[in-house]
């Protein structure tokens, strides 16, 4: 009897050992990226004074080089909810909530689809600032989001084998470089084919658009909440559209029905009339060499927008 309850004890502590370690490999290693602009956020000093949230939009396109006393805290396919609560907990924080003078926040077509209001990637990462229960309140899921995050703490690859397998094969996960939370892209779409350029501004607008609400009223709600949670904490807010192609624009519009004026959003920032909106959508939309694909900027590209925005705020 003793030599089998042995080999059970070995058998677990082999199995919590291997799981243990394939949650370490995971987070800290093949998907570093996710971890590693908020992680040196709250690691830097205290001197903050214009943050930008947001999702792989913003970036891409606020280079952080050209204003100082930015951060450019945001991650790829963030949402409203996600963004609220990250913000809560940025302002909430004494020395880091009083620094912040000005919170860019984004304005985009696609910020305010439905096809955002349910994707939350990687929520063993967000576990630290979202509030599951509230999110699945809102989505009539109250306990499955819970139980999805619990699963997700314990085993973060499940449901990731296909960037497991990228990573081990060398590909699909290319090694990124970043300043202040700033993605630096330095290829353009002018390295694409004819075919490729033309296909490219559909498929993205159809990713985001393709059988979709818009606008999303959970999205609405959550850039509701954020837009009150800065008037309360007495920051400024600036609202930005950031530029895109005039291909992937038109798509989006004609193609998918989106309406370009956002008469919801704009309807509900007209309630805090103090915020402005500045609108970049067309500043570079006849120019492939400033973006990395048709609704990302590249470095050159988030450089000349940049800019843009540092004569907005008063930094020249």
């Amino acid at each position: 009897m003793r030599p089998f309850i042995l080999r059970v004890f070995g058998f677990g502590a082999l199995l919590t050992v291997l799981l243990v370690g394939a949650q370490l490999f995971y987070t800290t290693i093949v998907r570093a990226g996710v971890h590693r602009t908020d992680r040196e956020f709250w690691e830097a000093s205290d001197d903050v004074s214009i943050l930008v949230i947001g999702d792989s939009h913003a970036r891409n396109g606020f280079d952080t080089r050209e204003i100082g006393g930015s951060y450019n805290l945001t991650t790829s396919g963030e949402n409203f909810v996600q963004t609220y609560f990250k913000l809560k907990a940025v302002l909430a924080d004494s020395a880091r909530g009083r620094s912040i003078h000005t919170v860019v926040v984004p304005f985009d077509l696609h910020s305010f689809s439905s096809y955002k209001s349910h994707r939350f990637p990687e929520m063993y990462f967000w576990d630290r600032y979202v509030d599951w229960g509230e999110v699945g309140r809102a989505l009539g899921d109250p306990w499955g989001f819970r139980i999805r995050s619990l699963v997700e703490r314990a085993f973060p690859y499940a449901g990731n084998w296909r960037i497991l397998r990228s990573w081990a094969l060398g590909s699909g996960i290319p090694e990124q470089e970043f300043e202040a939370g700033f993605l630096v892209e330095r290829e353009s779409l002018t390295r694409l084919t004819p075919s490729e350029r033309a296909h490219g501004p559909f498929e993205r607008a159809g990713h985001h658009f393709a059988g979709q609400r818009h606008p999303d009223p959970m999205m609405l709600e959550y850039f509701r909440k954020i837009l009150e949670l800065c008037e309360v904490t007495g920051k400024e807010v600036l609202l930005v559209r950031y530029p895109v192609t005039d291909e992937c624009l038109a798509a989006a519009v004609d193609s998918f029905g989106v309406d370009p004026a956002l008469p919801g959003p704009e309807a509900l920032a007209a309630r805090y009339g103090h915020f402005p909106l500045q609108e970049y959508w067309r500043a570079f939309g006849d120019r492939p060499e400033l973006f990395f694909d048709p609704d990302h900027l590249n470095q050159a590209g988030a450089r000349e927008f940049t800019r843009m925005l540092r004569r907005h705020l008063g930094r020249n």
